[in-house]
């Protein structure tokens, strides 16, 4: 077990029995059977991931490339094509944190984008409330109005409008929605609703007889305050 870097914790018991062990490598507990080290496993999970993924791991010269080629000039260095990496848009001059892999599925700018929510053009938090579910929902949504936006699409599953307001920006929006949302997991409200329920939007759902509509408006008018008024 020393041989593969695994420092014993406890005695052996046996061949099939787990063997709490602490990997001298990443300093984490693992527990390896020592019949799954005679059979060829590398012992310890974690460091075993990390060389399979430096082994994967791009070229960083060769990502830069990429991220250059969709118009992003890299900020800070490279790490994993899954990773969120700072970069600076040539077009817009705004920064953001795409990652590799999105980029080189066709993922643009997020503030260059021509559809869907963007993030850098006023927006709305919005609070919708289903009646006979007892379910209140908190979302977002571009300020003007369009045909299938978000608040038509729950519209669609029962859903009606209770309160919405303006803010500057989708990032601000954004902001004030997970402000709200990760306050009320704090003091543990779960999503209400589930995935069958609401397919888009399941995880910003409270019950309405612990979470009420008006909750979540004084909530939004304080989130809004703060973001408003920090310095630019």
């Amino acid at each position: 077990m020393r041989a593969l870097g695994l420092e014993p914790q406890e005695p052996y018991q046996g061949i099939k029995y787990p063997w709490h062990c602490v990997c001298t490598g990443c300093g984490r507990t693992t527990s390896p059977t020592y019949g799954s080290i005679l059979a060829g496993q590398s012992g310890c999970r974690r460091c075993a991931d990390l060389r399979a993924a430096l082994a994967r791991r791009e070229e960083p010269h060769k990502a830069a490339v990429s991220m250059r080629e969709a118009g992003f000039e890299p900020l800070d260095p490279y790490q994993t094509s899954m990773t969120p990496w700072r970069c600076r848009h040539t077009v817009c001059g705004k920064e953001s944190r795409p990652t590799l892999a999105k980029v080189r599925s066709g993922r643009g700018c997020r503030y260059c984008a021509r559809h869907g929510f963007q993030r850098g053009e006023p927006a709305r938090v919005y609070v919708v409330v289903h009646r006979k579910l007892g379910a209140v929902k908190i979302g977002v949504a571009a300020a003007e109005q369009r045909n299938n936006d978000r608040i038509t699409q729950h519209r669609r599953y029962g859903f009606e409008l209770h309160s919405q307001y303006p803010v500057t920006t989708g990032d601000d929006a954004l902001a004030i929605e997970q402000a709200i949302i990760q306050r009320l997991r704090a003091d543990g409200h779960e999503p209400y609703l589930t995935i069958q329920q609401l397919p888009n939007g399941w995880t910003e759902t409270f019950n309405t007889t612990l979470v009420s509509p008006e909750c979540l408006d004084a909530l939004i008018h304080a989130e809004r305050e703060r973001v408003h008024s920090r310095p630019i």
